[in-house]
């Protein structure tokens, strides 16, 4: 049986704590995801920034991709890996460029 994983919501500007570490959503670099309605050459992607800290010091600036072959791990340690999984929401045309962004991770036994 497959234990379902569940998403952890970083709203963009807030921080998270997972374990010791704390994750912090700190910008959407660029976001050229098709929008649903939208038939596209190229289905896009976007990349935002993260930084990683460890007792309140930043320990890694970090760049994840989405709509592109990436892992997009933040960090592991003992026994577990948090990974970024998408960015919501989905680009859409009538939301006219105005998003409430957040990232969506999960911690997973490796």
């Amino acid at each position: 049986v497959e234990v379902p994983q569940i998403g952890i919501r970083i709203p963009l500007g807030e921080t998270v704590s997972i374990g010791d570490m704390h994750i912090n959503f700190s910008e959407v670099i660029e976001d050229s995801r098709c929008p649903n309605e939208v038939t596209c050459i190229w289905a896009g992607r976007a990349k935002i920034k993260i930084e990683v800290s460890d007792d309140g010091m930043t320990v890694d600036h970090q760049f994840l991709t989405f709509g592109e072959n990436s892992e997009n791990i933040v960090f592991q340690i003992d026994g577990f890996r948090v990974k970024g999984m998408t960015l919501t929401p989905y680009p859409s045309t009538s939301d006219g460029g105005a998003r409430d962004y957040a990232l969506i991770v999960i911690k997973e036994k490796i």
